[in-house]
């Protein structure tokens, strides 16, 4: 029997929380759970101390009698499970399933990654209705808060015609029109390696240019198939590179000059990607990769 420690959360319409309970349910019809500790994660064990709604999102599978545990976490954007030293010092962690990025600069690489999109359910409904315009401008466009090396990447590649940079706010609907209105939509790096932008991208079948992706996913993510390279990965998950910010961006702007007017390549790009959302960010197909990545058989 399983002790599980996370803050089942009821009436939600978000998904994080809808998938943090499926998941409650599921270890319930193995007859597993013992005990759920129904308190906020990040109490005691969470990766962000300061924000509480990370703390919703992660969760703890206990086996009391030996302390084996696996963690589970939506809520590790920017905080890294390694960082938190008394989980390792309270627990044999013998698996960890991560959200949407961890901190690869953390010596141990023994978690299974895997990639979600999660919001508000209306939001998955839209983008699986939405349909992209047919017209589209031959550019790059990037839309998005411009912290860190975001601004120094996009000061050089504003001074290009193909890349149109945008850092207003947006409603959600009118983000996707607009993103859908062009050839090619940027994704930088940011809180995390992949961004939800990523995603919503692929959701309307606008082929994404980013960098190279340095983490690993448990349906991986096929470099100039499923998304276009644009620039070398980032050393740490986030925006630290080997080369300069100018360096970054002058990759980017070769690449966008080699495809931008390849219809095939960026068809085929967008058509795969599409189909990546399909298969593995719905909610349904997302938490059936979850049933197969997680194995309670660690926790004997």
């Amino acid at each position: 029997m399983l002790d599980v420690v996370f803050n089942k959360v009821e009436g939600e319409t978000d998904n994080k929380f809808i998938f943090m309970n499926k998941v409650y349910d599921y270890l319930l019809t193995k007859d597993l759970v013992m005990h759920l500790d129904n308190e906020s994660f990040e109490k005691g064990y969470g990766f962000n101390p300061n924000c509480s709604y990370d703390g919703l999102l992660s969760m703890l599978i206990v086996n009391p009698l030996n302390k084996k545990c696996i963690v589970f976490s939506l809520g590790d954007r920017r905080e890294s499970i390694y960082d938190n030293k008394d989980l390792f010092k309270k627990y044999d962690v013998v698996q960890i399933i991560g959200g949407l990025s961890f901190n690869y600069e953390s010596e141990e690489q023994h978690h299974t990654p895997f990639n979600l999109i999660f919001d508000e359910s209306w939001k998955e409904k839209y983008l699986n209705d939405f349909k992209p315009s047919t017209h589209r401008k031959q550019k790059a466009i990037f839309i998005g808060d411009l912290y860190d090396g975001r601004k120094e990447i996009t000061d050089v590649l504003k001074k290009h015609p193909g890349f149109v940079i945008y850092d207003q706010k947006y409603t959600f609907k009118d983000y996707l029109k607009t993103i859908s209105e062009y050839a090619i939509s940027l994704s930088l790096n940011g809180y995390g390696e992949i961004c939800y932008r990523d995603y919503e991208s692929m959701a309307i079948g606008i082929p994404v240019l980013r960098s190279l992706l340095r983490g690993s996913y448990y349906k991986p993510l096929i470099p100039n198939f499923h998304y276009i390279v644009g620039s070398e990965s980032a050393t740490n998950g986030f925006l630290k590179y080997n080369s300069s910010y100018e360096g970054i961006a002058d990759q980017f702007i070769d690449m966008f000059e080699r495809i931008y007017f390849d219809e095939l390549y960026l068809n085929m790009i967008s058509l795969n990607g599409r189909l990546y959302y399909e298969n593995n960010i719905r909610i349904e197909n997302a938490f059936e990769n979850f049933k197969r990545i997680i194995n309670l058989d660690l926790l004997k």
